[in-house]
């Protein structure tokens, strides 16, 4: 199911968890850059959805951008993502802590 965020862009979330009637989506980021992903985020505090979240490979961090920015709705990860980092993530996501 495709997410809308903002007038012009839509994403299609890899995963779509789903608990007593919430919904948390979980975008597996695999080639954007860390300013990409600035960029998503400041459109999503602008435009929502505000149940996505995004798992980013740390190599990210080894750009020319530097730093993942430091952000409740990224879960990093080397090279296994782990879900109760991700069951974490998603009960913060929902209680918006």
């Amino acid at each position: 199911m495709p997410l809308t965020i903002g007038p012009r862009d839509l994403l299609f979330p890899d995963f779509t968890l789903r608990h007593d009637g919430s919904e948390v989506h979980l975008e597996i980021v695999g080639y954007w850059r860390p300013e990409g992903l600035r960029d998503r985020l400041a459109a999503l505090d602008r435009y929502g959805p505000r149940n996505l979240l995004f798992a980013v490979p740390r190599k990210l961090v080894g750009t020319k951008a530097g730093q993942l920015p430091e952000d409740p709705r990224i879960i990093p990860f080397a090279d296994v993502l782990s879900v109760p980092k991700v069951l974490e993530a998603a009960e913060r996501c929902l209680t918006g802590g």
